[in-house]
């Protein structure tokens, strides 16, 4: 099996291309520009699309390679309830503000839909429906009361007894519910790519390999940022380096690993109906297959792996290998119709985890031209899609304020 052992190791997870290199070129002089985005992933991405679609002058730098973050160790699905469940969401920000949030959520999965037929993405995008299950029946009625408040704000889904689930699953389901059109799965090194490619064509500035270290206030000036030993002068700065910032301010989440298997392309696929994403309750794990017909399996976190894949003094390379051969196992229980899945590709993710679930975004509070953006985990897609929305709202000055319970 192929595996990509440690986060960051440096190794290609299943969907990054083979020639996963660098296609624009670095900072090598001093710049002038209307508006900088630091960071090169989707969130830094689709702020630019977004700021370029509103005829503003908008240059890119990110650190490393386009889609070289989250992005390369995405499992690549989106899904329209927005990370948290409702129940659990409401009690943290109140059942206003819930509801608000998943029927953004929602929303996003048709908007990102809409940017990538606009944009030409050959980012493997399509809509899912998605199962969301538990196998306990003890567990049934929690997530019961979930589907009936989902369908109360309006959400299209359909709950399933456990007789009901059989036959259309192979694996236990003690109930779950049936969300129509309720996700989408899509490549996310692909879309970062074609997004680099389609904000170079419509007027704006990428640098690649080009690190920010310093923002300077300027007053009335904007900003001077120092990046790879030029100066970067811009009148706004949005901020959407992602987890570079969030690992610097632990206070603001979680860090986790997630580990993934990928199979070889499966012929059949019995006791799965119409290939949904499936989420499970009670583990926290993910399924989805690729357009190639492989499946994918996400889940068994864990938080005691360090950034550098070490487990305490010890190199996790053991632990990853314990855990590919159990999600293995487990992906072979669950499918008993399908003809034996192997997987064929391992690798992990490292994520963080923001406290409530939900991105980060808004204006600096002590400088006036100052946006960040950060979209992680479960609300990670939907978080970039929305967000990269409201930073153009607030740069243009469109009105539309953002939500308090998203603010830093």
């Amino acid at each position: 099996m192929k595996q990509n052992q440690i986060w960051g190791s440096g190794l290609s997870p299943f969907f990054v291309p083979e020639d996963f290199l660098p296609s624009h070129p670095s900072v090598k002089e001093d710049l002038e520009t209307e508006i900088l985005v630091i960071g090169g992933g989707l969130s830094g991405l689709l702020c630019a699309y977004e700021l370029l679609k509103a005829q503003k002058k908008v240059t890119v730098v990110t650190a490393n390679t386009i889609g070289d973050g989250a992005c390369r160790f995405s499992s690549g699905i989106m899904s329209a309830d927005g990370g948290p469940d409702l129940l659990r969401l409401r009690e943290l920000i109140g059942q206003e503000h819930a509801v608000g949030w998943y029927r953004l959520a929602a929303a996003a999965v048709e908007q990102m839909e809409k940017i990538v037929e606009d944009t030409g993405s050959k980012c493997d995008f399509r809509r899912r429906d998605q199962f969301y299950y538990t196998a306990s029946p003890r567990e049934a009625s929690v997530l019961r009361e979930e589907y009936y408040l989902r369908r109360h704000i309006g959400l299209d889904c359909e709950w399933l007894n456990e007789a009901e689930g059989r036959e259309l699953f192979s694996f236990p389901c003690g109930g779950g519910m049936m969300m129509k059109n309720g996700g989408g799965e899509l490549n996310a090194v692909k879309l970062c790519r074609d997004l680099g490619d389609w904000i170079t064509l419509h007027g704006g500035s990428l640098y690649e390999g080009s690190r920010v270290d310093v923002i300077e206030s300027c007053g009335p000036d904007g900003f001077l940022c120092r990046c790879s030993g030029k100066k970067i002068r811009a009148k706004r700065v949005v901020d959407a380096r992602g987890g570079e910032v969030l690992l610097k301010r632990p206070q603001l989440g979680q860090r986790v690993t997630v580990f993934v298997v990928v199979t070889q392309p499966v012929a059949v696929f019995r006791g799965w109906k119409d290939g949904c994403l499936i989420k499970n309750h009670d583990e926290l794990s993910y399924l989805r297959t690729t357009p190639d017909g492989r499946i994918l399996f996400a889940g068994h976190p864990t938080s005691v792996l360090t950034p550098e894949g070490r487990w305490g003094k010890l190199d996790a390379n053991a632990l990853c290998r314990v855990k590919y051969k159990n999600l293995g196992a487990e992906l072979e229980e669950m499918f008993i119709g399908l003809p034996r899945a192997k997987v064929e590709y391992g690798f992990t993710q490292g994520l963080v985890l923001p406290k409530k679930g939900l991105p980060y975004v808004g204006k600096d509070a002590q400088w006036k031209d100052l946006y960040y953006l950060y979209a992680f985990g479960e609300s990670g897609l939907a978080g970039a899609v929305l967000g990269a929305s409201w930073i153009r709202r607030m740069v243009c000055g469109e009105g539309g304020n953002v939500p308090e319970y998203l603010a830093l």
